[in-house]
């Protein structure tokens, strides 16, 4: 007699991890006009206290926004444990728009470990999801002692699946090099790269090659200690070591000419290093350019030789313009 191979009823969780621009909601956006993701939830945390990552990728379900100052691997815990149960609760009373997936895109700052172990050990949410993988973006841009991290290394380790992002603005070798380090540190993960004109599909992954690949298992924690009450205490210096953050945000209320707003940008790269600068990111208007003031944004990430200034179109009613700052701890004394 054939056994049929049970099917897990469960709705699956992608985690989108990585470092501080390496990329992330660039390849989100790209993947959201994939049809695998055509009816997914999305939930977006962010360091900082506007919301700049929902206004990029779209009219999707945005279960959460910004956890403000809160980083879901550990104080933001349990707002996302509380969210994927609102979520299946919405979905079942037909509360939300139906979707047959959670996507869930981590602060750079954000140790998937703690996230990881919430969905294998909590009581319901392991009855309800299930871990799909763990997509872990590194940039090719960024130098290979970063790479040494703790935070990065747990990044790094907890990944299905790494991409390497940025290959186009690097030689070739050195992304080989990136490429044969990244394995040598997770030695069972697949590895893709991506650039500006070239991003790897998701589907082929998850119905494919991570379906097949035979990467690391996570590892097993005990179900007798519950995740959120482990990891919401913790402080933000205590879960990322010397990776620990400050952020402020610098409004710009008036519309600026894009001259000006490069010259802004030169002079922030310029205090980047007495400042202890990891990155900057927001949206303006910039005049000139045509009969009304339109949305812009700027960004830039710690190994990157400028900044980026583009057009962008937003997806929400945006009120707040201005440049989040994320950048190391003052040292004391």
């Amino acid at each position: 007699m054939v056994h049929e191979p049970s099917v897990d009823s469960r709705c699956p969780v992608l985690l989108l991890t990585g470092s501080l621009g390496s990329g992330k909601t660039t390849l989100l956006r790209h993947w959201l006009r994939e049809a695998v993701l055509e009816h997914c939830a999305l939930i977006i945390n962010e360091v900082g206290e506007v919301e700049f990552d929902a206004s990029r990728v779209g009219p999707e379900i945005i279960a959460a926004g910004v956890m403000s100052q809160q980083c879901l691997c550990c104080a933001g815990l349990p707002d996302l444990q509380e969210t994927l149960e609102r979520l299946f609760w919405d979905r079942l009373h037909r509360n939300v728009r139906r979707f047959d997936r959670v996507v869930i895109e981590a602060t750079g700052v954000a140790n998937p470990g703690p996230v990881v172990e919430l969905l294998s050990n909590h009581p319901f949410l392991q009855q309800k999801y299930r871990l799909e993988a763990v997509i872990s973006t590194c940039a090719s841009t960024i130098a290979l002692p970063v790479w040494s991290d703790e935070l990065a290394l747990s990044q790094i380790a907890h990944a299905h699946c790494l991409v390497l992002t940025k290959q186009d603005r690097c030689h070739q070798d050195q992304v080989n090099g990136l490429r044969a380090h990244l394995q040598a540190l997770a030695p069972q993960a697949l590895i893709v790269t991506s650039g500006l004109a070239s991003h790897p599909p998701l589907a082929p992954l998850l119905k494919g090659q991570l379906a097949s690949h035979s990467y690391c298992q996570p590892v097993q924690h005990s179900p007798k200690v519950d995740p959120v009450s482990k990891w919401a205490a913790k402080e933000m210096r205590q879960r990322t070591s010397s990776t620990q953050v400050r952020t402020w945000f610098e409004s710009i209320e008036q519309p600026l000419e894009l001259n000006f707003m490069q010259q802004k940008a030169v002079s922030w790269i310029s205090a980047a290093k007495v400042q202890g600068l990891l990155r900057f990111k927001g949206f303006w208007l910039c005049e000139g350019h045509s009969a009304s003031a339109q949305p812009w944004e700027v960004q830039w990430t710690l190994g990157d030789d400028f900044a980026q200034l583009e057009p962008v179109v937003l997806h929400n009613d945006h009120d707040r313009w201005g440049v989040t700052f994320i950048a190391k701890p003052l040292r004391s004394g």
